[in-house]
């Protein structure tokens, strides 16, 4: 069973500072995970975790609401899921290329309920001590009409 753990030095935007943030601030948000993830040695290795538990710690001063706490995990599964197919994008200008998902690591085949087990936590932090740790954790798949 393959896991992943690594500490970023800051925290994630909680939904709504996301749903307020500019595009390419959000780009930002993603290159700098994604280069925090390469910092410590984490990369892709071919063969993305296909059914995965991601526990992501909050460490902060205040407790986010639920939907702010899950919502800040957007730009953490982006950036873990593999790099989409370059597509063309109807009504584009001249049929201009899309790649879902840019950057994207690989580590986990889908961020789908059906490949993926959330578990964000908070934990009460000082103001300087504030980070976020991500466990990223192979489980074995279920079966889905067995658990239906």
């Amino acid at each position: 069973m393959r896991e992943i753990t690594i500490r970023l030095p800051f925290l994630l935007p909680t939904r709504n500072v996301q749903d307020r943030m500019h595009f390419h601030e959000k780009r930002r948000l993603k290159d700098q995970i994604a280069g925090e993830f390469l910092a410590a040695g984490v990369r892709g290795t071919g063969v993305p975790i296909e059914f995965a538990e991601v526990t992501v710690w909050r460490h902060s001063t205040q407790c986010p609401d639920a939907d702010g706490l899950y919502g800040s995990l957007k730009q953490i599964l982006d950036v873990i899921q593999p790099q989409g197919e370059p597509r063309v994008v109807k009504g584009a200008p001249y049929g201009s290329l899309h790649i879902p998902n840019p950057g994207g690591l690989g580590l986990i085949l889908n961020d789908d309920m059906r490949h993926i087990v959330l578990r964000p936590f908070w934990v009460k932090a000082k103001r300087g001590e504030q980070h976020t740790v991500i466990r990223i954790r192979e489980l074995a798949a279920i079966n889905q009409e067995a658990a239906a």
